[in-house]
């Protein structure tokens, strides 16, 4: 759609007809979902979903975040999520994504546990100097449970999604879509080793992006 723009000025589209015109009832048979880079066979719907009874201590909302935060006007404000194997059992990847310069970090989880979440944003981020982690946002899994700790550790700020708003972390849900192209939905992430996260986690921070 921003490119149509930029090519030929008399034309415009919007980015939502070009997704009602990949997914019409018509065009399924063509699949030109598979040529999206999140390949979805349906749209993701933001909306719809019941609310969550909130249990982490000391949660903070995203609408305390700071503007320099929320305009991505300096590095280290933080974005983490996690993506998870087939199974429960199956592994599990945690990502954080600084918002502005989108630098991404990988870390293999044995469990999806508060500890094991805990433990790992910390040892990435435990010999960076101060000014690069000022505040990370969390959406609102148990596995986020201590992030009282990680706050304490790293001497930064932390703040929490609305429930079931995952657009409100988007720099995050994005890049877990384009680590999605290394390792596909269904893949048993209990076999990636530390050192093959850190090397996608390297293509991305080297590929042009916005």
């Amino acid at each position: 759609a921003g490119r149509l723009t930029l090519k030929v000025p008399h034309l415009k589209i919007s980015h939502e007809t070009i997704y009602q015109f990949i997914y019409a009832k018509e065009n399924r048979k063509i699949k030109l979902f598979e040529l999206l880079r999140k390949r979805h066979q349906h749209r993701q719907l933001k909306y719809g979903r019941r609310s969550q009874k909130l249990r982490i201590p000391g949660r903070i909302s995203i609408e305390a975040r700071s503007e320099e935060a929320n305009l991505r006007l300096a590095v280290g404000h933080w974005e983490t999520d996690n993506m998870e194997g087939k199974r429960k059992t199956s592994g599990c990847v945690s990502a954080l994504v600084d918002r502005k310069s989108l630098v991404t970090k990988l870390a293999k989880l044995s469990s999806k546990t508060a500890l094991e979440k805990e433990v790992s944003i910390i040892n990435v981020f435990k010999n960076w100097p101060p000014h690069l982690i000022k505040s990370i946002t969390y959406d609102n899994g148990t596995e986020n449970h201590t992030h009282q700790k990680v706050a304490k550790a790293l001497h930064c700020q932390t703040f929490f999604c609305h429930p079931y708003h995952s657009w409100e972390k988007g720099t995050v849900e994005n890049t877990l879509g384009l680590v999605r192209e290394y390792l596909p939905k269904g893949m048993d992430l209990s076999t990636i080793t530390q050192g093959e996260l850190s090397w996608i986690a390297d293509q991305l921070n080297q590929r042009p992006r916005k």
